[in-house]
């Protein structure tokens, strides 16, 4: 979602039209349009006014600016700044069968970065499995150079990333899904307030043809 989605989303979320926040910044409501619509994108002393006139941080008007890789980014340094772990669903279900998890764990699930975020999953699981064959390794001083190594191994994938990942084909696919989204958030024909003509509506089907038509062209397997 890029900033002028992000703006207009909380925009309707409030149920304010473009001359009202125009209004409570001081920006012109053309000027509005024009960011909402992705035409021109807003200094960041612009984007505190808008913030302000919308009530919210303006790193909520940011951090909504992101595509397939950034989104990931953004995943692993929440990871590894609050100690994250990583499981499968099947192995969720075994520790709720067997009892042993704790009531208070909560589970967040990305639909659309699912793909993703299952490589990023094969890729800690060998990184555990590494730590577990440290515990072998009876010097205390080896033990631990094992693990750093392990540990810089691992950071340095998340840290390449998407180079890193072996299946550049998914993240190809979501980046041609991240086109057409962006296209149809900033296009006219998803605006209420802005009426289309049918030659509009036309030239908005055939652009998310050619876009979706990219998905041919990947070989996912």
């Amino acid at each position: 979602m890029t900033v002028g989605e992000t703006i207009k989303e909380i925009r309707h979320a409030y149920g304010i039209t473009q001359k009202q926040l125009a209004a409570a910044t001081g920006i012109d409501d053309a000027t509005i349009r024009k960011y909402e619509a992705g035409k021109l994108y807003p200094k960041y002393k612009t984007l505190e006014k808008i913030a302000k006139g919308l009530g919210v941080e303006v790193e909520v008007l940011t951090e909504g600016d992101l595509n397939t890789p950034k989104a990931m980014q953004k995943l692993f340094s929440v990871f590894k700044a609050y100690s994250g772990e990583l499981k499968l669903g099947s192995e969720i279900k075994q520790e709720v069968t067997d009892g042993c998890l704790d009531e208070g764990t909560v589970f967040i699930s990305f639909g659309s970065l699912q793909a993703l975020m299952y490589s990023w999953y094969m890729r800690f699981k060998e990184y555990k499995h590494i730590l577990e064959k440290a515990e072998a390794i009876e010097s205390e001083e080896y033990r631990q150079m094992y693990i750093e190594e392990a540990e810089k191994q691992f950071n340095l994938w998340m840290f390449r990333y998407p180079e890193s990942d072996n299946d550049k084909s998914l993240l190809k696919v979501l980046e041609i899904m991240d086109e057409a989204s962006n296209f149809m958030g900033t296009h006219p024909l998803n605006d209420p307030e802005h009426p289309v003509t049918e030659k509009q509506k036309e030239e908005y089907s055939n652009e998310l043809r050619r876009i979706y038509a990219k998905l041919n062209d990947v070989r996912l397997f």
